[in-house]
């Protein structure tokens, strides 16, 4: 697939997350904003070119730097170039449990692969949670903020359950 398609996928990817974030009223957006990043992903994994990894990583990283402005784009208000500083980190911070994803597909196959992407995503968001520079905002599972009808399974599950079902249907979807 050319490069400038990949792209494509990449930016649909990162503008279907955010119009599936609070507060639009497309939340269900999101079972399908990971699909354009998973084709890319695929794609350039099947393509059997050199420097795989480097062109996961740009396109994963477009994607959630697109995702992270998007949603986050409020930050400028407190400091602009702490706002910068959040966007860039935080969106290379996301990008890597993408690549580790990557590798571990290319490594140990499919079946491994996509089981590794969601372990790697709860793993990442826990870690986001608890640690001194807690960003927890762009959580998968926030993406239900607004209608807590479809999550009253949370009080159980925390938002990481919601975090596991975007994940999971993203991929059955895929």
């Amino acid at each position: 697939m050319p490069v400038w398609k990949l792209i494509l996928l990449s930016i649909l990817g990162g503008l279907l997350s955010w119009a599936a974030w609070p507060e639009s009223p497309l939340f269900f957006a999101i079972f399908i904003a990971w699909v354009p990043l998973l084709i890319a992903e695929k794609s350039i994994a099947d393509s059997g070119k050199k420097r795989r990894g480097w062109k996961v990583f740009f396109i994963a990283y477009l994607f959630f730097i697109i995702w992270n402005i998007t949603t986050t784009w409020w930050l400028v208000n407190a400091t602009v170039a702490g706002a910068v500083v959040a966007f860039i980190a935080n969106s290379f911070l996301m990008t890597l449990p993408f690549l580790f994803f990557h590798f571990s597909k290319r490594k140990f196959g499919d079946k491994v692969g996509y089981f590794s992407l969601v372990v790697y995503w709860l793993s990442f968001e826990y870690l986001h949670q608890v640690w001194e520079l807690a960003y927890p905002w762009l959580n998968l599972g926030n993406v239900f903020a607004k209608f807590p009808a479809f999550v009253q399974w949370y009080s159980i599950t925390g938002s990481f359950g919601g975090t596991l079902w975007v994940l999971l249907m993203n991929l059955l979807i895929f």
